[in-house]
């Protein structure tokens, strides 16, 4: 049995030639996420807590997208694309929507009690591993704020249903409200084809052949690169969010010239979400 390999250097040095332009504006990068994330602060509200945390969210989804594509898993690449496109148009989101940052925060008891009460549906014993206590301090938390989160299925016969999410608002909406919607597609539609499983996502990685159905190893190097090209999106944007919320002295329009420097070929070619 072959060992397991970590590392792959030649796909490590293919991946770098190939994204020279992105390499080449890394250093400034790499000196405003320093500048906006390695420090301590006291925060002035929720909403400054919020902003801060999901951008040094998106700067560790950054890196483990680096991590894997680097290393030619494209398509996982795009798998941690998705979440780090959420955190980022949530984070610009309560920025510009600073009344509803409790309303995200508080869903949090919805999401316990949901854990909760999932583990009982498959016959897992709750109790060993939260005290009978704790459940009863989670369910009195959800039913304090559990109104917030039901919403209207028929105003004729009045009946309601527990939101899925802490919004009304779809990501796509939120995405456009943020100047971020035309990256929909790129950044959120085609990874979430590739989280789920889908048609999309078999279709991605098996091909017919004259002897039958294949599956197709090796890298999948045009996602790696689509990947690194999204995050690096996400990753501009959040630091822009920094600078608007903190005021840390972020040169926002050389970052975004930098990003319209590296993946210049992309923007012509008409890519969506980068």
């Amino acid at each position: 049995m072959s060992p397991i390999v970590f590392g792959l250097p030649e796909r490590q040095a293919d991946f770098e030639k190939r994204n020279a332009k992105f390499f080449e504006v890394w250093p400034r990068l790499q000196d405003a996420i320093e500048r906006g994330f390695s420090r301590t602060f006291t925060p002035a509200d929720r909403t400054e807590t919020i902003v801060y945390s999901l951008g040094r969210l998106v700067v560790e989804d950054f890196m483990e997208i680096i991590l894997v594509c680097a290393n030619g898993y494209g398509i996982a690449g795009l798998k941690l694309l998705r979440p780090m496109f959420e955190a980022t148009v949530t984070a610009r989101y309560l920025n510009r929507n600073p009344g509803e940052t409790d309303t995200f925060l508080q869903y949090y008891n919805v999401h316990q009690r949901k854990g909760i009460n999932l583990a009982k549906l498959v016959g897992i014993d709750v109790s060993a591993y939260v005290s009978p206590p704790k459940q009863n301090e989670i369910e009195s938390a959800y039913q304090a704020i559990k109104h917030q989160y039901r919403w209207t299925v028929c105003k004729k016969c009045r009946t309601d249903r527990e939101a899925a999410s802490w919004t009304k608002k779809s990501l796509v909406a939120m995405a456009r409200e943020v100047g971020l919607g035309t990256a929909v597609v790129g950044l959120y539609y085609l990874p979430t084809m590739q989280i789920h499983t889908t048609a999309v996502r078999l279709n991605s990685r098996f091909k017919d052949t004259p002897e039958g159905v294949a599956f197709q190893p090796g890298p999948q190097l045009k996602e790696a690169d689509r990947s690194l090209a999204g995050a690096h999106a996400c990753l501009m944007n959040i630091l822009e969010e920094q600078e608007q919320r903190f005021g840390l002295g972020l040169d926002v329009e050389a970052l975004k010239r930098d990003f319209a420097n590296a993946w210049s070929s992309w923007l012509h070619e008409g890519e969506q979400g980068v």
